[in-house]
């Protein structure tokens, strides 16, 4: 039997095929479906899987989005990331979903992962675009302070229909409830710098997101 193409080989036509992105973030440069946002420095890690860094300066801020293509559902899509940072000062690590082109704030739907060194560590965040929750990881030391500080770990947020559930490692690490996101989103990165010292830096070695 033969097919006209690849789909068809496991999926009707008449079966449209959902949004599926992922990106290994390999190579010399970052891939032209992201957009670089910022007056610092970004750009792929001198060294094996190391991924795409964001170095924001002091009181600088950084981000890699897909320039407001929102196609990904806020009752339903999945966002799968292999992050880390480090980070000596005042910094803020965030990677996930956004409905705009960073995570600003309550006034931003989105769900995310962020790692804060100066709020409380690693949280998980989702805002219906007036009010957020952020809520800390239930997982223990050292993931609780941050994305790992240095090592890579794998983070997964899940939006349904009435949550978002999040885990690392492939462990269950929260569920969240209230102030869900409401418009479709896009899988951002950002890194910002709140008076460090410029020595800071987040990276990302793999993302995957797609609807379900």
């Amino acid at each position: 039997m033969t097919f006209s193409s690849v789909y068809e080989m496991t999926n009707p036509l008449t079966t449209v095929r959902k949004q599926h992105f992922w990106d290994w973030f390999s190579g010399d440069s970052l891939n032209s479906r992201w957009t670089f946002n910022g007056t610092n420095n970004g750009g792929m890690a001198d060294s094996a899987d190391g991924g795409y860094r964001l170095l924001p300066s002091s009181s600088a801020n950084l981000i890699i989005y897909f320039n407001n293509k929102r196609q990904y559902a806020y009752n339903g899509s999945v966002c799968i990331a292999v992050i880390t940072g480090v980070s000596d000062t005042r910094f803020d690590n965030m990677v996930g979903f956004s409905a705009a082109s960073e995570f600003s704030g309550g006034t931003t739907d989105k769900a995310s992962y962020k790692s804060d060194s100066g709020g409380g560590g690693l949280k998980m965040h989702t805002s219906d675009g007036s009010t957020e929750t952020a809520t800390s990881t239930t997982r223990g030391s050292p993931i609780d302070s941050s994305f790992h500080n240095g090592t890579f770990i794998t983070v997964k947020i899940e939006n349904k229909a009435s949550s978002t559930e999040f885990s690392i490692n492939g462990v269950a690490d929260g569920t969240l409830t209230t102030t869900l996101p409401n418009a479709n989103m896009q899988p951002a990165v950002e890194v910002r710098s709140i008076g460090g010292d410029g020595n800071d830096y987040g990276a990302i070695r793999y993302l995957e997101a797609y609807n379900t």
